[in-house]
């Protein structure tokens, strides 16, 4: 934009510089007579600018992607004749291009591939400038019905995407005013997704912050468990040999016999929870390294240390494993930490009794784990769809976990309060981790 000076060197209104630059390659007869068409091309470029201000308006107070997308082409139809319009983004790969608005004609969408697999556009990017294509499908005798207008898009000098105007303009020239205006609205569209996609980013790293705080806090808490046991699982098992030792001295008779074998039996159930619970708490390993791991030996020694407190909570478990299934590439800790969530879900969504099915199975090529939950255990799957939002933190724990391993997680509710959930293992892997 220039602006223009008067004799006393003061800057003009915009209005006026607008209208000088109407006049200029004109001819006219004096200074003080205006150009024919002045008040025209002033009324043309007040409408433009105000065109960018109302769009530069609307998708600051919008924070839906589609409704921006929208907009835009609401924009470029009051400056050019549209009959289609979209933002095109490349794929990682790169091999194709894929538009902003998906919800868009698919003929459109295909002829712009079409354009870039045919080196047309490769063109365009490497001139750095909008350019006017001719579309030969609508081809006549005096020439094409439309043409298309590609405005390349570039972030740090690699290109990006573009975007695509099929309209029945016929000329163009990038120093006309529509035609930078047309940039101008497409830079302030750009400026705002990437606000909006970088907000999205922040929530996202947020959320996974809150998930891994969780974790730490579980895993200093497991880590405290086993320092504690450390120190006092010395003093829990030398008074059981001295109780186990003493019980031998019983049994003069048959009343004492049978009481000397119920005190051996129930120092020797303490003495294998005491060895589960060292087993399970011993997550101070500097390097956890993955290896096979049998999933029906882990949560069956899980389950014996959680028998207790599911048997209080009213919760009655039933074990339905395959025999001799394929390993599971991982390790117990992790394993344990899947569990822990699990049962969790479970406890916190327990009404009061119910019962619990564990199953393991081997097909196509993936060890499959299901919790089926009976009535009077609530578990809604939409607790692990709009995890982004309002993060449940067990869910997205045993997410993590599971995209550790390449595998799903799943959560299906049914009818009467019941659901499963569903843990999916691949034995073929890519990231050995």
């Amino acid at each position: 934009m220039r602006l223009l000076k008067d004799k006393e060197n003061n800057f003009q209104p915009f209005y006026v510089s607008l209208t000088d630059i109407s006049r200029e390659g004109q001819d006219y007869q004096a200074s003080s007579t205006p150009a024919k068409g002045a008040g025209n091309l002033l009324e043309k470029y007040s409408y433009l600018v105000q065109n960018i201000m109302s769009f530069d308006k609307q998708i600051n107070s919008d924070d839906s992607l589609l409704s921006i997308s929208q907009n835009l082409k609401l924009a470029l139809k009051r400056i050019i004749p549209v009959k289609e319009c979209n933002l095109f983004l490349f794929d990682e790969s790169r091999a194709s291009l894929i538009p902003f608005d998906k919800v868009m004609n698919q003929p459109f969408t295909s002829m712009v591939n079409n354009v870039y697999k045919e080196g047309i556009l490769d063109w365009i990017f490497e001139n750095a400038k909008p350019a006017l294509i001719p579309e030969v499908n609508n081809f006549t005798v005096s020439g094409p019905k439309f043409n298309y207008l590609f405005y390349p898009i570039f972030e740090n000098k690699k290109r990006i995407g573009l975007l695509a105007i099929l309209s029945t303009i016929s000329k163009f020239d990038n120093s006309d005013f529509e035609f930078q205006s047309i940039q101008l609205i497409l830079n302030l569209c750009l400026a705002r997704i990437e606000k909006i996609t970088l907000k999205e980013n922040l929530n996202t790293v947020y959320s996974e912050l809150q998930t891994y705080q969780a974790k730490l806090r579980n895993d200093f808490r497991l880590s405290a468990i086993g320092e504690l046991t450390e120190g006092i699982v010395e003093d829990i098992k030398t008074p059981l040999q001295v109780i186990l030792s003493y019980s031998d001295l019983l049994g003069k008779n048959e009343t004492e016999s049978k009481a000397a074998n119920m005190i051996k039996d129930q120092v020797r159930k303490i003495n294998a929870l005491v060895n589960r619970l060292i087993k399970f708490s011993n997550i101070n390993e500097e390097k956890i390294n993955i290896y096979p791991c049998d999933i029906n030996a882990v949560i069956n020694e899980y389950y014996q240390l959680v028998k207790s407190s599911m048997e209080n909570a009213g919760i009655e478990c039933v074990l339905d494993f395959e025999k001799e299934i394929p390993p599971v590439l991982s390790h117990q800790t992790w394993l344990f930490q899947l569990l822990s969530n699990i049962f969790s879900i479970i406890k916190s969504n327990c009404a009061g009794g119910g019962g619990l099915i564990i199953q393991s199975r081997y097909a196509a090529e993936m060890i499959v784990i299901k919790i089926i939950n009976t009535a009077n255990i609530t578990i809604n799957s939409s607790d692990t769809n709009q995890s982004a939002k309002s993060p449940n933190v067990n869910f997205r724990i045993i997410e993590n976990i599971m995209k550790s391993h390449e595998g799903e997680f799943r959560v299906e509710s049914f009818y009467k309060n019941s659901s499963v959930i569903e843990l999916r293992f691949p034995l073929r892997r890519k990231n050995r981790k």
